[in-house]
């Protein structure tokens, strides 16, 4: 039997940040086990907090979803960085913010559910 994540956040709209989320865009997609595949790969976990209790990928960066625009200054900007969700909705959100400022920027499909379903190392539990 697996384990269930679940999410309740609410997507967060970046339109105010200029990207409407409604707009056909070339998003690039990487599957979990691609960057995982990837030498020092750069993850930026969007999620809250409360779903880092449930499950994380250790080495991540940490950015909700909601606190990007005031954070983003955390974002690297020398390397690719892969963006990671729930399920993919908000770190396509997060990858399209990034491109706009020119950050290279590749979505995870499928989020920390499909990295769990392709039996990839995470930590399970609290953060403490």
């Amino acid at each position: 039997m697996g384990i269930v994540i679940a999410s309740t956040a609410p997507a967060v709209p970046l339109r105010m940040h200029g990207i409407d989320p409604k707009e056909p865009a070339a998003m690039h997609e990487i599957t979990p086990t691609e960057v995982h595949d990837l030498d020092g790969a750069v993850i930026l976990d969007v999620r809250e907090p409360r779903e880092l209790e449930q499950a994380r990928i250790e080495g991540a960066l940490h950015i909700p979803l909601g606190e990007l625009v005031a954070r983003v200054d955390e974002v690297p900007r020398d390397t690719t960085v892969y963006t990671l969700c729930h399920v993919g909705g908000r770190s396509a959100q997060a990858a399209a913010y990034l491109e706009s400022l020119g950050v290279d920027t590749v979505n995870i499909s499928g989020g920390i559910v499909e990295w769990h379903r392709q039996g990839l190392p995470l930590t399970l539990g609290s953060t403490e």
